[in-house]
């Protein structure tokens, strides 16, 4: 006789949630959703995986330098369309730095 389950889970035999982990989905989304039309909006501008490690660190700093002025004297709007530029930019740091990795290349980065 099998002792494999043959009901679906319940919330009474799921393992808790953490009270915040609704939260987290809920802005893991938002910012997915809206860092995906940012990078549509910008494929114009070229593959960012062609780009070094160090440009890419380069163009963080300078998105974050954005953010920080228009956090002190821009709408709500721009406030949050800077902060979308800056988890961008830090998303394909990771990627380049993560094919760099996986393919060998060298990189300013120690």
């Amino acid at each position: 006789m099998s002792t494999k389950r043959t009901h679906a889970r319940t919330r009474f035999d799921a393992p808790p949630r953490h009270p915040r982990e609704a939260a987290e989905e809920r802005i893991v989304a938002q910012l997915a959703e809206r860092m995906r039309a940012k990078l549509a909006q910008r494929r114009h501008h070229g593959d960012w995986r062609e780009m070094a490690a160090s440009a890419v660190m380069d163009a963080l700093r300078g998105e974050v330098e954005e953010l920080r002025l228009a956090f002190f004297g821009e709408a709500r709007d721009a406030i949050i369309s800077e902060a979308v530029d800056v988890a961008a930019y830090a998303a394909i740091l990771v990627d380049v730095l993560s094919m760099e990795a996986q393919y060998g290349a060298q990189i300013g980065v120690k």
